[in-house]
């Protein structure tokens, strides 16, 4: 059955890229901060590194080219998971190294210690307050699309079809136009 087939290279696909979960929450930690002090160019270093060695290692680690095995779904989350690792790295050496050299961005004026991460009851709320809403803001999509194709499903299956080509077109112009805003927001709030 086909729905078996995608739900279990599914499963084979998250259970090597859940294990890189704690990798990259502090990756995007660190893309965040080293985004609030203005140093985009290192941010985007880190996140060109991450995406080329994906882009690489994909089909070694997929078909098992050279001395790599061929490891299919499992070599695909493995090849996500060391891009990520390599972009956290290259986050971490631009963090430790003082000054940067070749200009790459300004000092870092942010420092981390342990006593800035200890927890608040007061730090707890706020960070509620501000994931909340933007949980519920990305998770409506999904709910939205769910809820349409049970909808749909009741009348025909050509109906899905239909709804899930408007939705894969709907994505495919939205992702560059929403690129070209995220990369005009730092020149029109620095102009």
């Amino acid at each position: 059955d086909a729905v078996n087939a995608v739900v279990d290279l599914g499963l084979r696909y998250s259970v090597v890229a859940f294990a890189f979960t704690g990798i990259i929450v502090v990756g995007v930690t660190f893309e965040k901060i080293f985004q609030a002090v203005g140093s985009m160019k290192i941010t985007m270093a880190a996140l060109m590194s991450g995406c080329v060695a994906n882009i690489l290692l994909d089909p070694v680690l997929i078909f098992g080219l050279g001395p790599f095995p061929a490891m299919g779904m499992e070599g695909a989350a493995l090849a996500t998971g060391i891009g990520q690792v390599l972009s956290l790295a290259l986050y971490f050496v631009c963090n430790a190294i003082r000054p940067l050299p070749l200009r790459l961005a300004r000092p870092m004026q942010v420092r981390l210690s342990r006593r800035h991460l200890a927890l608040s009851r007061w730090m707890v709320l706020r960070l509620y307050a501000v994931g909340i809403p933007a949980t519920l803001n990305l998770a409506l999509p999904s709910i939205l699309i769910s809820a349409l194709n049970a909808i749909l499903a009741a009348y025909s299956q050509v109906y899905i079809l239909v709804l899930g080509i408007y939705y894969k077109l709907q994505t495919f112009l939205y992702l560059p136009a929403n690129g070209f805003v995220q990369g005009m927001r730092p020149l029109v709030g620095y102009n």
